[in-house]
């Protein structure tokens, strides 16, 4: 699946993403404004020498909401939620896609959810995992010539979904099940995709 024909290279995957309080004021630049760039120095080598690299964002990243460190939460001290300019760095560093299911997605509510969507976007990052409108619960990403496809799925995530209604957790989250996963392999596979992640 390499372009250099390297099997080590060819996908990377990367756990947790996320910026906690410590990490923002170490790299604030102004009142609103933070240089993450350096975060991420040693690691940017590796991930361009791979064809394509995947991460875990495990925070929103909504202007809108408060940062993590700024309110005590519904979660406690668990509460997460990123400035823009971290995604800048992630970009930076050589990220091309980010999945966003995890229990952190809620964080920041419906609003935050939609934000970090489309501030995503913004950097032409592909996304996956949590979704603005009814679409395909899945990407397909052409990585050195083979369709690979791409779905991330939460098996929970905090109580926020309870501010939902199921239209909305059907509609934005991308909840585990069994069949759920089954119907989403089956569509990937009838849209093309040789190779599922």
């Amino acid at each position: 699946l390499s372009c250099a024909g390297e099997w080590d290279r060819a996908v990377l995957f990367a756990g947790d993403l996320l910026c906690q309080e410590n990490m923002m004021e170490s790299h604030r630049t102004g009142k609103n404004s933070f240089d993450f760039t350096l975060c991420f120095d040693y690691l940017k080598p590796l991930l361009e020498s791979c064809d394509f690299a995947v991460g875990n964002l495990e925070t929103p990243i909504a202007d809108t909401a408060p940062y993590r460190g700024e309110i005590i939460t519904h979660e406690g001290p668990f509460y997460c939620n990123a400035p823009i300019d971290y995604l800048k760095a992630l970009k930076y560093a050589g990220f091309d896609m980010l999945t966003t299911a995890n229990n952190h997605t809620l964080d920041a509510g419906a609003r935050g959810l939609y934000e970090t969507v489309i501030n995503t976007r913004k950097f032409d990052i592909i996304q996956t995992g949590t979704f603005i409108d009814k679409s395909d619960k899945f990407v397909i990403v052409d990585i050195c010539g083979f369709k690979v496809g791409f779905t991330a799925f939460s098996v929970a995530y905090n109580s926020m979904q309870n501010n939902l209604t199921k239209e909305g957790r059907i509609t934005l989250l991308n909840t585990y099940t069994r069949n759920r996963a089954e119907t989403i392999y089956s569509s990937l596979k009838e849209k093309g995709a040789e190779y599922i992640v």
